[in-house]
């Protein structure tokens, strides 16, 4: 009842707190149709420690994908914070919310921390940031991603992503290895700064491994030629002592 009594349609814009809730299918299935109700403002929503079953999350995860008539759904558009934290959750049914965020234009920070998300959840969070240009902060802290993982992400942010800039704590990722985890965060923090200065770093970067290597290039190209010149060839020793002082008669 007190829900209801919140989410009234031409209410100021609020910010849904239902931490630790326990919520029903009925109530999962009422909050997904005021997400989509065009005069019920819900400006952030968050559902951390619910637990929510997959059944009870679909409907909500729905409101955030493009509008389907013809099934009944319609594209919240208010709300630009959501926060499912500490729920419990595994790939499968965080690969639904990415695949609705491919086309949400609102949402910009997503808090997905403390959760059972690995190398599967990677690949596909690397994959929505090839495509989604407006989330700017997803929290993925706490979860056991690898550096293969990692180096997705890292991938997508370098070559396609500008819009990142935080990707949570990621020290409390300790799977990932201390190199790339460094890598993603230098990445963010270009993003930050501007797209030519990453692209400036990057470029930097590429030529600066380059000189730092030009033994390596050239051992490519043409190691036996770097090989007789790290071991010439040896000249003929000329001995001066006359034959007759030889010892061995």
């Amino acid at each position: 009842m007190l829900l209801k009594t919140m989410l009234l349609p031409k209410k100021p814009p609020l910010s849904l707190n239902l931490r630790n809730s326990k919520l029903s299918k009925y109530t999962a299935e009422y909050l997904k149709k005021q997400l989509e109700h065009p005069e019920v403002r819900i400006t952030a929503l968050s559902l951390k420690f619910t637990f929510l079953e997959f059944e009870k999350l679909y409907p909500i995860i729905k409101a955030f994908g493009p509008t389907d008539k013809a099934n009944g759904f319609s594209q919240n558009k208010t709300v630009v914070k959501l926060d499912l934290s500490n729920c419990g959750l595994k790939p499968y049914p965080v690969r639904f919310l990415l695949n609705e965020l491919m086309n949400n234009s609102t949402i910009t920070e997503v808090n997905l921390s403390g959760n059972f998300l690995d190398n599967e959840f990677a690949f596909d969070l690397a994959h929505l940031l090839e495509v989604n240009k407006v989330l700017s902060k997803v929290d993925i802290g706490g979860n056991p991603i690898g550096p293969e993982g990692a180096q997705h992400i890292l991938n997508s942010l370098l070559q396609y992503n500008d819009s990142m800039y935080s990707l949570g704590d990621l020290s409390s990722c300790v799977l990932m290895g201390v190199k790339v985890r460094k890598d993603i965060e230098e990445a963010l923090r270009l993003n930050s700064v501007s797209c030519d200065a990453k692209a400036v770093q990057l470029k930097q970067e590429a030529e600066g491994r380059l000189k730092a290597f030009p033994e390596d290039r050239q051992l490519r190209k043409d190691p036996s030629s770097l090989a007789q010149q790290a071991y010439p060839i040896l000249t003929p020793v000329t001995f001066t002592n006359a034959v007759g002082d030889d010892f061995l008669e």
